[in-house]
């Protein structure tokens, strides 16, 4: 299968939903079962800047809204260089993009306008395709303290927040995103995202 161009997918959804497990599984199907050339990077993070800001973020969890929005916008203006690198893979999948930052950063206080008007400024490459993973905050939170996540936030109000957010988002731009259940086996999350993404790509040929 030859495929022309990248196209970029990015994967999102409240934590606790399967997001990261799924980005690695769509990735090890597309590389093994059809040789594709995928990276899978993450936000923040993926470049070296990138995930230096990371450990910032995830060492000073008390941080102001807007001062973690910022960083998280820088890393993702090094993580266009990335991209530009990575223009003639097949497909790049994110592990998270800037609609985290819409959802997450915007339900924490930080003001739409300010998050409208960087984000416009840092983003070079807009995804292709959106995979959201639905999941009611409940069961979320349930699968994170089974997991012994405990960030200080993630708390039941605050992903309701966040997940309205997205909802948003997704009323915004129905042809970009693809909606599955989160609680569906990850088996059959990862057959149809893949011949979603497959699809996508063989239009962009034809």
């Amino acid at each position: 299968m030859t495929f022309t161009k990248m196209k970029l997918i990015s994967i999102e959804g409240i934590d606790g939903s399967g997001k990261t497990t799924l980005a690695q599984m769509i990735r090890t199907r597309l590389v093994a079962d059809y040789q594709l050339f995928v990276p899978l990077l993450r936000e923040p993070g993926g470049s070296e800047e990138g995930e230096a800001i990371r450990k910032v973020l995830k060492s000073e969890p008390y941080l102001h809204p807007i001062a973690a929005f910022l960083l998280f916008s820088a890393a993702r203006m090094e993580l266009q260089k990335l991209l530009n690198r990575n223009f003639n893979s097949d497909f790049v999948i994110l592990d998270r993009y800037y609609d985290s930052t819409y959802a997450y950063q915007v339900a924490a206080g930080v003001p739409l306008d300010l998050v409208e008007s960087v984000t416009k400024r840092v983003v070079v490459y807009k995804p292709d395709l959106t995979i959201f993973l639905d999941i009611e905050p409940e069961l979320a939170l349930e699968r994170l303290k089974a997991q012994g996540d405990t960030e200080d936030n993630q708390n039941l109000e605050y992903l309701r927040a966040v997940r309205d957010i997205y909802k948003q988002r997704i009323a915004l731009e129905p042809n970009r995103f693809l909606v599955f259940d989160a609680t569906k086996s990850i088996e059959l999350l990862t057959e149809k995202c893949v011949r979603e993404i497959l699809r996508l790509k063989q239009q962009s040929i034809e």
